[in-house]
């Protein structure tokens, strides 16, 4: 991918723009996944959110092949519980009004 962009005149822009629309569409949910993360962001501080989302987490899903897998969304490792924890940690942030923002420039 990246060097298609540059063979066809692109810019290291065009490949951080191509990456971040990928992994954006990691972040789709599914109505389990938004139950899920209600129930277990759960604490006074966002600390103790964080904490127990992600201990609820590995207890859930278990990992996949990667620490970020583009391939799937979010829901969809939820679902299966096995995949992309990280795309889960992120959505489920996103979604409890967290300002997650896994592309900032």
């Amino acid at each position: 991918m990246p060097e298609h962009l540059f063979c066809s005149g692109g810019s290291w822009r065009d490949v951080g723009d191509v990456i971040r629309d990928r992994v954006l569409a990691v972040q789709r949910s599914s109505p389990e996944l938004r139950d899920w993360g209600r129930e277990v962001l759960v604490g006074t501080t966002p600390e103790e959110q964080l904490r127990s989302l992600v201990e609820a987490l590995i207890e859930t899903v278990e990992s996949g092949d990667g620490e970020l897998s583009v391939g799937e969304t979010a829901g969809e490792s939820f679902n299966r519980r096995r995949g992309n924890r990280l795309g889960i940690v992120a959505t489920v942030l996103a979604e409890s009004g967290w300002d997650v923002d896994s592309c900032q420039e």
